[in-house]
């Protein structure tokens, strides 16, 4: 079968190298600073896939840097015409957007130039939306994933009639600008159950989980001292916890089976995240035996620890061994006077993550040393204490994670909203064929002859 599903008599599939020039980019030495330049007269705007990350509009007009014409001239990157849909070819696969100004890209995209009016360029840029998992499964490479020039040119693409590409553009943006609209207000609720969980957090620690608690000991010193109870010590995370950093082992050991390296990208807000995992032999493995990793281990991320979400710590669960420790990840061992549950709650609230925030070194890659961890002030209650805060913790964010996970599921169940709509577009199914359409292989004839 031509192409990759049935689709209607008046639609025809198409090689995307057939529709549209396919165009690379580019990037000039960056050793060069008189290369790039601010968003002056006569400078370049210039696109790398970052500037795409939370980029949510379908239109771009630039990015964060833009060429100088030298810098334009020490690259290959071709300056696109506006109407262009760029599309990211690596780091990742997938990320798209429409030129609304003249631009021109890094070599981490694959941009598609149509060729003439019969392909409308807003509905390239949503079908190759709904294709980032077809465009993916072409790739190549063994360091990195990278759609080349070539493999986007043989991307298959169904076209419709000219007419019809109209109403479907016009039927896809309203249903994603009610689902925008969905997403909006479920981003509200994340940032509200975020905000939630400090709340909760923070007041464990200030004592407020424990006040009836230490009413009814008696002896215990009620009386508040610099804003916590008097029985409370505030004590350097290095005096109660030992920070320990992984090992840096050597990546010609490293094999897609044996026991598992918990690397920093493996570390995520509260828990393991494994879809990028690499091994080592398990006879080697048992030479780093103090490396090795045990259900309950709390771990935090030494590269940028910190992201939207939250802060990169977790515990260690069972399904994550046999597990080693890797180089700039640090594993946070509590001593006698602490709880590891306790120091888990203590990482997490905000006053913790702020000092990491002031410590960190790096403007590519935030980086917090191991003295930096151990030099946090935390707040620290007597044991027995420390039992109840957690008890008590434990049950409020126990209902907090009901609702977080229920959010979860509904903006999963938002995102397939989405591909279903798209999905439905392009097999012709979401609008309704009309019998005065010009078929798309006369246009598509039309436009081989340019």
């Amino acid at each position: 079968m031509i192409g990759r599903w049935p689709i209607p008599a008046s639609w025809q599939w198409a090689r995307a190298g057939e529709l549209a020039v396919v165009v690379g980019g580019g990037t000039p030495r960056t050793s060069e600073p008189d290369n790039f330049s601010a968003a002056l007269a006569g400078a370049i705007p210039w696109l790398t896939p970052a500037d795409l990350a939370c980029h949510d509009s379908i239109y771009v007009h630039h990015g964060a840097r833009h060429l100088t014409p030298r810098g334009h001239g020490d690259s290959a990157a071709r300056l696109l015409p506006v109407g262009s849909v760029v599309f990211s070819s690596r780091a990742p696969i997938g990320r798209c957007a429409i030129a609304a100004a003249p631009l021109c890209t890094s070599q981490g995209f694959r941009s598609f130039v149509p060729r003439g009016p019969e392909l409308l360029y807003e509905y390239l840029y949503l079908y190759l939306l709904a294709a980032r998992d077809y465009a993916h499964s072409l790739a190549s490479g063994s360091t990195f994933q990278e759609l080349s020039g070539s493999k986007a040119a043989q991307l298959w693409v169904p076209v419709a009639p000219t007419a019809e590409q109209a109403r479907i553009v016009v039927k896809v943006r309203a249903a994603r600008a009610r689902i925008a609209g969905a997403g909006a207000l479920l981003a509200e609720v994340a940032a509200r159950l975020a905000a939630l969980r400090q709340a909760i957090l923070a007041a464990a620690l200030r004592g407020e989980a424990s006040a009836a608690w230490r009413t009814a000991q008696p002896g215990l010193d009620a009386q508040a001292r610099s804003g916590l109870p008097g029985s409370w010590r505030q004590l350097a995370l290095g005096e109660v916890a030992r920070v320990q950093t992984g090992f840096a082992f050597k990546s010609a050991w490293f094999g897609a089976s044996g026991v598992r390296l918990l690397r920093g990208c493996n570390v995520a807000v509260r828990r393991t995240r494994w879809h990028d995992a690499v091994c080592i032999d398990p006879e080697r493995a048992e030479e780093y035996s103090q490396y090795m990793l045990a259900a309950g281990d709390l771990v935090l991320a030494m590269d940028r620890p910190l992201i939207a979400e939250g802060l990169k710590v977790c515990r260690i669960a069972a399904e994550d061994l046999p597990g080693l420790l890797v180089q700039r990840v640090a594993r946070l061992i509590a001593g006698a006077e602490i709880l590891p549950d306790y120091l888990y709650m203590a990482l997490q609230e905000r006053a913790f993550c702020r000092h990491l925030e002031r410590r960190a070194t790096g403007t590519q890659l935030p980086h917090v040393s191991a003295s930096a961890i151990a030099s946090a002030r935390l707040p620290v209650p007597p044991l027995a204490e420390q039992r109840v805060i957690v008890a008590a913790t434990r049950a409020r964010l126990g209902g907090l994670a009901r609702a977080s996970q229920l959010h979860a599921q509904l903006g999963g169940a938002l995102a397939g909203v989405e591909q279903a709509v798209l999905d439905r577009a392009f097999c012709g199914s979401l609008v309704t064929q009309a019998a005065e359409d010009e078929p798309a292989s006369a246009s598509l004839a039309r436009l081989a002859k340019r």
